[in-house]
């Protein structure tokens, strides 16, 4: 190995090693600055049944939401209840015990960032807004008297432990712990450098021990760099284990491989070495996305990213910073130090030197290449590879792209498009897709945690559907659906259906437009992928997304270059109080997309959808503050359902496949507007029908779709499409599911759940949209 090489690869195993140990240590060393106060506390309910514990910021009745809330039933066992909030909230914080209900209760152990608060404290407190205060041991019994408002007492009254820092200084107290952090790891990459390099030269490693390490060690790399999903371990679970490495082997020996074979042909090595760095950067693309946003990479998507590049750089290099991302740089730079190696005196190359070997080579090589492809398996898709992600169509049963020949496509006149009559009630309507609200992230149509209180609560005390569905795995899709009233499914190519005019020919947008009402689209983020194109063909009066001067003062550091959710309905509000027609509105949020970015600091999922819900509170209080629900209504629903890491989705608490598609949809005023909520199932496809019937003299309606409000007894077709999983469609039409495979004039169902006028019908219909 030539010098280079060998501090190359000092230099790779001291990072690595810097890194473990840097892990291991840094909290000891370094303990992490928590922006957060901790409140915790026990608590037992004594005359109530089901309320909620309340923690606000700033005043006593605040328009501000809270920022923690938590549902205890009734009982007399002291449950433990813990509260983080943000420093910079702290300079006046309320603690509400029920809200709107004073209760009794029995609280003990309360105790701010560790330090326990005397009891008289927190009774000389609860005494001041009226509660009846009992001492026994350590537990306090807080009666209610009638003259109690809301129970609140003010928690920075308590203790000097509750801390604030204001956003400024907060800003430099973590650049220097981050100035620390770095140097810290530095002294312990330069330490083991040196160390290294002495091991080396003490024990004499020869070239080929060096070749063989520095293999192992980009092996190594690779597999933990894409073995860390979200810096979360999964490889504790051996079929996982099993799977990766299987769907990894080809990413990780077509290096080795070329790296073998250009020295047996010899091939100039710096040009090989230049085009196996480019494929692995390639991979490491894909790998960049996977970890920062939950999706996956698709090469039909280069081109409508092409403008976006700018907007990804801060992503991209909190990435390389990221532990996924460092072990993915150091394989890259193994790659490079093993190709300084001298080979000359390398026995085994002179294997290679039988072309029948190297012919067999090339083949196994290319074998392994194709069986990986085979198989569609959904529950591991996150583990597939590159090239799996973007060709499963191709190798798996069914052919999306295959066009239809025989089988004559519908028109519209099938689709048997009927005028009726509606209410014309003329009300403003304002329609939010908030960013994967599905029935897995709140427990309100879900089995999952409910992220979203506030949600919830509108939901119970105002109009919602428990039995709605979305009809894509993505926001376009959804939009289409909502527009069109169709599905967006692939074909050769699907990529042009979004902006299909024929499809629009009973466009949601423009019949509300057409009768006087003034629409527009709100985002706070760019138009990318193609939404722009997509949009126009619905004509709205005007599009407002993040370029524009009302979040000119807005730092836009959010999820693509975002304005937040607040400075989104803030815009919203105002463009509502300054209309002089009634408004039809839509609006997709975006805080709560990967990889989670609100002003809150934080990357978790939990805190993104606390950050959305108070959002929506802010929205709707401040919509009443213009009295909009004396003549309009608000609808809450979500583009699709909630992603996890990686797009990996937990079915384990859904009883069906259609219940990884529901979402909850919530119509706010809708009780004063003639909406009652009726069982049946009905998607995005059939929204438009429902909002058109309330709002304008006349709506069109197809067979495919449902008046929800009318159609008490008749289930819509549900037409899902996952863009991940190309090759097939999921119908759900009442209790029956099927799947339907594309295929061209072969497109079929595969099973027999469904009656043949049904299948016909599907089938029909998905010619149409396909076409």
């Amino acid at each position: 190995m030539n010098k280079f090489g060998k501090i190359l690869i000092y230099f790779i195993t001291s990072i690595f090693f810097a890194s473990v140990i840097y892990i291991v240590s840094i909290d000891k060393i370094l303990p992490n600055i928590e922006y957060i106060n901790k409140i915790s506390f026990q608590l037992a309910y004594l005359n109530y049944d089901d309320f909620l514990i309340v923690a606000f910021k700033e005043e006593q009745g605040s328009d501000d939401h809270s920022l923690n809330k938590y549902n205890i039933t009734k009982n007399n066992i002291l449950n433990d209840v813990s509260i983080d909030l943000p420093y910079k909230y702290s300079s006046s914080v309320y603690f509400l015990f029920g809200e709107d209900n004073p209760i009794d209760f029995a609280l003990a152990n309360f105790a701010i960032n560790g330090k326990t608060i005397e009891n008289s404290k927190i009774a000389d407190g609860l005494q001041k807004i009226g509660y009846k205060v009992i001492i026994r041991n350590s537990v306090i019994y807080a009666k209610h008297t009638r003259n109690v408002n809301i129970g609140a007492f003010d928690v920075k009254n308590l203790s000097d432990a509750l801390l604030y820092v204001g956003e400024e200084e907060l800003s430099k107290y973590s650049e220097q712990d981050n100035h620390l952090r770095f140097f810290y790891f530095l002294c312990l990459t330069i330490i083991l450098l040196f160390l290294l390099k002495a091991i080396f030269k003490h024990y004499n490693f020869n070239y080929k021990i060096e070749l063989l390490y520095s293999l192992i060690l980009y092996v190594f790399l690779f597999i933990v760099a894409f073995g860390l999903i979200q810096k979360e371990f999964f490889l504790d679970q051996y079929e996982d284990i099993f799977y990766l490495i299987k769907n990894l082997a080809v990413l990780i020996f077509i290096p080795i491989f070329v790296f073998f074979v250009s020295y047996k042909l010899k091939i100039n090595k710096v040009f090989m070495a230049t085009l196996v760095i480019a494929f692995l950067i390639f991979v490491g693309i894909d790998h960049f996305v996977q970890n920062t946003f939950g999706t996956r990479f698709l090469y039909s998507y280069v081109g409508k990213f092409g403008g976006n590049i700018g907007d990804g750089i801060p992503f991209l290099v909190d990435y390389i910073f990221s532990i996924p991302g460092l072990c993915y740089i150091l394989s890259i730079l193994t790659v490079i130090a093993i190709y300084t190696f001298d080979l000359s005196k390398i026995q085994i190359l002179s294997i290679l030197s039988n072309r029948l070997v190297l012919t067999l080579l090339c083949v196994a090589f290319s074998g392994t290449f194709a069986v990986a492809f085979i198989g569609n398996d959904e529950s591991k898709h996150r583990y597939l590879n590159l090239f799996q992600i973007n060709i499963n169509g191709l190798f798996s049963e069914g052919d999306y792209q295959r066009e239809y020949i025989n089988y004559i496509p519908y028109t519209i006149e099938q689709l048997e498009y009927k005028k009726e009559k509606g209410l014309n009630q003329r009300k403003n309507v304002i329609l939010v897709l908030v960013e994967s609200l599905g029935c897995n992230v709140t427990d309100l149509c879900g089995k999952d945690n409910n992220f979203s209180p506030y949600t919830k609560e509108l939901a119970l005390n105002n109009i919602w559907f428990s039995n709605y569905y979305s009809n894509a795995y993505h926001t376009n899709g959804a939009i289409f659906a909502i527009t069109t009233g169709y599905t967006l499914v692939g074909n050769k190519d699907w990529d042009k259906t979004p902006i299909n005019p024929e499809l629009y020919q009973y466009d949601v947008i423009n019949n509300f437009k057409n009768n006087g009402y003034k629409t527009a689209y709100f985002s706070p983020a760019p138009l990318i992928l193609g939404k722009d194109k997509q949009l126009n063909i619905s004509n709205y009066d005007y599009l407002s997304f993040n370029s524009d001067k009302f979040y000119e003062k807005s730092k836009k550091e959010g999820v693509f270059n975002s304005a937040t959710d607040e400075e989104l309905f803030a815009k919203i509000v105002e463009d509502v109080k300054s209309s002089d027609l009634p408004v039809f509105f839509m609006t997709t949020t975006i805080s709560t997309h990967t990889p989670y970015i609100v002003p809150w600091g934080s990357h978790k999922k939990e805190v993104a959808y606390a950050y959305s819900d108070m959002a929506i509170k802010k929205f709707i209080q401040n919509l009443k503050k213009i009295n909009y629900f004396d003549n309009g209504i608000v609808v809450i629903t979500s583009d699709h359902v909630g992603w996890g890491s990686n797009n990996e989705i937990n079915l384990s608490n859904t009883s069906s496949k259609s219940d990884f598609y529901r979402i909850p949809l919530i119509i706010i005023n809708g009780k004063d507007h003639g909406i009652e909520v009726s069982d049946v199932s009905f998607s995005h496809t059939s929204l438009g029908v429902l909002l058109e019937y309330l709002m304008l003299p006349n709506y069109y309606q197809n067979k495919y779709q449902i008046n929800p409000l009318l159609d008490h007894h008749k289930d819509e077709y549900i037409i899902h499409y996952d863009n991940a999983n190309m090759n097939v469609v999921d119908v759900k039409l009442g209790d029956k599911e099927d799947v339907v495979l594309l295929d061209g004039d072969y497109t079929r169902f595969l099973s027999s759940k469904f009656s043949a006028e049904d299948q016909n019908l599907i089938l029909g219909y998905l010619s149409w949209v396909r076409r």
